[in-house]
């Protein structure tokens, strides 16, 4: 699945893709969707517990394009060695992106975004069984019906590290990474000019936005 967005014809959001070439059109396709809603997560380590924060910023369509938004958080973990893998000879083969733990519901909690952002905060227990440096988090803003599972579209996502303590620095990491949208949701170049919201991302797994004004 590509943000559990249908298309192409599908009736669900699967599809079956079987060659790099046919994926990376897809993918591309899925890159040129717009969003509508800017996502960032930050998350601490504290003792035997992480501290998980996740805030939104959505454009004034959101709310009519998405009448029930829900917040999604995940735990995951790098690095985990396995055992017995299936066609696999290397003792070193390890697991990435693997899910320790759902933080909210399958299909999210409810969120409102009707004053155009969002703020939650999240608490998990550490599992003696994780590794806590390769853990992150991954958090996604989506659409939800109980109707029709193939309307539960993703519309923007963010991922972090936990950090190893809780306490927060001062100023601004340095930023690795800048994304620039339009007002529209419709993803900009670097280049662009107008009135732009600017997203940037930091060396630490957090983000940062702003709107440019570029002439």
């Amino acid at each position: 699945m590509l943000d559990r967005t249908v298309s192409g014809g599908n009736p669900v959001p699967v599809e079956s893709i079987g060659y790099y070439d046919t994926f990376e059109a897809r993918l591309q396709q899925a890159l040129a969707e717009p969003a509508f809603v800017a996502v960032s997560a930050k998350a601490a380590l504290d003792g035997d517990v992480v501290n998980i924060e996740v805030n939104a910023e959505a454009l004034p369509v959101f709310n009519a394009l998405c009448p029930e938004p829900r917040v999604n958080v995940f735990i995951v973990e790098d690095g985990i060695l396995h055992h017995d893998q299936a066609g696999i000879s290397s003792d070193s083969f390890t697991h990435n992106h693997v899910n320790r733990g759902n933080v909210t519901g399958i299909f999210g909690d409810p969120i409102d975004m009707t004053s155009g952002s969002y703020n939650g905060g999240f608490t998990v227990d550490v599992n003696p069984e994780w590794n806590t440096d390769n853990l992150q988090v991954v958090a996604f803003i989506s659409a939800y019906s109980q109707e029709d599972v193939a309307a539960c579209r993703v519309y923007n996502t963010a991922v972090c590290a936990v950090a190893g303590s809780g306490v927060e620095e001062t100023g601004t990491p340095e930023a690795t990474q800048a994304e620039y949208y339009t007002l529209q949701g419709t993803r900009a170049a670097a280049d662009a000019r107008g009135i732009l919201i600017e997203i940037r991302h930091h060396a630490d797994g957090t983000s940062t936005r702003s709107v440019t004004v570029r002439k």
